[in-house]
């Protein structure tokens, strides 16, 4: 994904870090709330090896160092590491190139300097020559002391994929081109015969007198040091390459959904080697004492010691896959994940297990976003993959419906539904083995969220609620006083319908036919639903919150601070998967019989997001001096609310922000060792 993912997020510079909010705010309450070991995984961008010490640069989750090949990871980098897209040793200096410049260790990762050349550049690549390091990105650049200086050397006005060497002629990989240079880069021709155009060269890999070049269509190889390319591709399956490697005379190629390539005759034929890749996004690669690692788009690393035929993942310390849902199947809780496939809670709440060794050989399969029981079987909705079904518990997986945007299921009587997204709805009357689509009147079909009440069939869309009473059959918007239409969440709880929004919850009791906010304590976006008996529980871009009925408010109950993608309930545990934070659970009876808005400390924001005047409302259990201030995404403070006024029970301020430009800011709330910190959303 470098071709197309370089810009996103601006965040890697350590010294004057944009993050700094949440340095600054950092004081998540998790008291309670227990975390479980994973599942880990995380977007792994680039491998180096330094001595003994094998180092894991990801997509905005820092970087990671194992000392023992492998098998256990610890995070290394600095607070404010974002995106790294490079990493490369030369004499035991480790240098880290990301979006927003390069960073460097002469301790294996114990301390970093700020390489202050590239502040506010990019840095894709690196290359080696003799005693010269190049980075390139925003060009090319050179330093000849081992990086304490570095200077450009052309091509400022190219973005650079990829920098490769041969002999001594440097080469640079563009969105278009393929160029060399014979002088350290003080000079560079175009070197791209034989290239279609456009192209995008995402590495290079020197074998013997030979240069291949991976790019986003193929492998192509030079045999004259660059005035001419032939397509060395046969054997691909999939010929969007991000990665190359080399094993004495063997060469391995990662590619974008097709796993891990060989080939014994440079290039000749290709073959899969594959087997127990659960994750075929592989963005990296690094070969290092007979050992292949493959770093992977959401499923952490892989090790294989036989050059492919067999992989173990070796993800454990690495960052934590991201969960999108739960699933009770009889009492196990079951997690559909983004990377890391289908996986499993063991009893003792632990450890995670995978169940998705089918799922892996479908490309996307490993995105889940969906998981469901139904006529004793498990379902499963991937993002591109489609509709998986296992009758056997999620040993054995069939692809159903194939190459759709799963994104949630619901059953009423024999029928089953799935949700998916820019495809509407599909109806399936023979528990999964056939399906059908089912969008007649659903004038968006962009269905996120699905559920049922009685014979009503509801789907959540990011253009409000839809109903369907014919099985599917013809659908109408239902949408009166349902104030925020980006729908993203829909549940059932008694007779009444809830709908989790970008502008809280929402609820209606009769059928969707008038919606009512019911935001009291909540105002956030809402990203999860799950149900304990009567209870609801919502969880936010915020932490988790509980309602028990409709005429009471939101009680926070933990993991502020916390943007919440998954809930579920098992037993008697409440679950909640965190943004890249790993799961954690507690006791329901803690939350269920013992919390109520007098004994509880809480901070909400109503309305938001808001134009000129919003108020905050803060209730504390007992005589509590408060702190409340206002500040911009720089982390400025833009205002004093409350300096330390005492609060015993319930109390609202207003808020008038009509001096403050359209935008986001975040208001921070400290009393005694509590700090809660808010995102407010101004608009103009």
């Amino acid at each position: 994904m470098k071709y197309i993912e370089l810009y996103l997020f601006p965040i890697f510079n350590l010294k004057y870090c944009a993050c700094i909010l949440f340095c600054v705010f950092t004081g998540t309450v998790h008291s309670q709330w227990i975390q479980t070991s994973g599942p880990y995984g995380g977007y792994i961008t680039t491998l180096a090896i330094s001595d003994s010490n094998l180092f894991a640069g990801t997509w905005d989750q820092g970087i990671y160092k194992s000392t023992d090949n492998g098998e256990s990871w610890i995070v290394v980098s600095p607070s404010g590491v974002g995106i790294t897209h490079s990493m490369i040793v030369k004499e035991k200096n480790l240098f880290v190139g990301g979006v927003g410049g390069m960073i460097k260790s002469t301790d294996n990762g114990i301390s970093w300097i700020d390489v202050d050349f590239f502040k506010s550049l990019v840095v894709t690549s690196f290359a080696i020559s003799d005693s010269n390091i190049f980075a390139g990105g925003s060009g090319v650049f050179l330093s000849s002391n081992n990086g304490q200086n570095w200077k450009s050397v052309g091509l400022k006005n190219t973005f650079i994929y990829a920098l490769g060497v041969l002999d001594t002629t440097l080469f640079a990989g563009s969105d278009s081109n393929i160029f060399l240079s014979n002088d350290n880069g003080i000079t560079w021709k175009d070197a791209s015969v034989g290239l279609p155009k456009p192209i995008i060269v995402n590495a290079f890999a020197s074998l013997g007198k030979n240069l291949f070049a991976g790019t986003g269509k193929g492998i192509y190889m030079t045999t004259n040091n660059g005035i001419s390319w032939v397509n060395v591709s046969s054997g691909l399956s999939n010929t969007l390459i991000n990665c190359l490697a080399i094993s004495d005379k063997t060469l391995f190629a990662g590619s974008e959904g097709g796993g891990v390539f060989l080939s014994t005759n440079y290039g000749t034929n290709w073959v899969e080697a594959n087997s127990s890749l659960k994750n075929k996004l592989v963005e990296s690669l690094l070969f290092s004492h007979n050992n292949l690692f493959a770093g992977t788009y959401g499923n952490g690393i892989f090790l294989s010691s036989d050059n492919g035929s067999d992989w173990i993942e070796h993800s454990n310390g690495l960052p934590y896959t991201i969960v999108n849902i739960f699933n009770i199947f009889d009492t196990t809780i079951i997690a559909g994940t983004e990377g890391g496939g289908v996986c499993t809670l063991n009893r003792n709440l632990i450890d995670w297990k995978s169940l998705s060794s089918d799922l892996s050989s479908h490309f996307d399969g490993n995105y889940v976003h969906g998981i469901y029981s139904f006529a004793g079987k498990l379902f499963a909705g991937a993002f591109a993959g489609g509709v998986f079904l296992s009758p056997d518990n999620g040993i054995t997986w069939t692809s159903v419906l194939p190459d759709k945007a799963i994104y949630s299921f619901v059953s009423s009587g024999s029928n089953l539904f799935a949700g998916a997204s820019t495809e509407g709805v599909f109806l399936s009357t023979d528990t999964g083995k056939s399906w059908v689509k089912v969008d007649s009147g659903l004038t968006n079909i962009d269905v996120r969220s699905l559920s049922a009440l009685d014979n009503h069939i509801f789907a959540g869309t990011y253009q409000g609620v839809f109903v369907s009473t014919n099985n599917g059959g013809s659908w109408v918007a239902v949408n009166s006083g349902l104030a925020k239409t980006y729908v993203s969440r829909i549940i059932t709880l008694g007779s009444n319908l809830f709908a989790g929004t970008n502008g809280g919850v929402f609820f209606s009791s009769n059928y969707g036919i008038n919606w009512k906010s019911i935001n009291n304590g909540i105002s956030d976006i809402v990203y999860s639903f799950c149900i304990s008996g009567t209870n609801l529980f919502a969880g936010t871009g915020s932490g988790v919150f509980l309602l028990k009925n409709t005429n009471s408010n939101w009680v926070p109950i933990g993991l502020d601070n916390s943007l919440i993608d998954a809930l579920g309930v098992s037993d008697k545990m409440l679950f909640a998967g965190l943004d890249a934070g790993g799961v954690w659970y507690r006791l329901l009876s803690d939350l269920t019989d013992n919390v109520n808005p007098s004994n509880v400390f809480s901070f909400t924001i109503s309305p938001n997001p808001f134009s000129k005047q919003t108020t905050f409302i803060i209730t504390t259990p007992s005589d509590e001096p408060v702190t409340l201030e206002v500040y911009d995404i720089l982390g400025n403070r833009k205002a004093i609310v409350s300096n330390g006024e005492i609060i015993n029970g319930s109390r609202a301020f207003g808020f008038d922000a009509s001096g403050l430009a359209a935008g986001s800011y975040f208001a921070r709330l400290v009393s005694g060792a509590q700090v809660i910190t808010r995102k407010l959303i101004i608009e103009k």
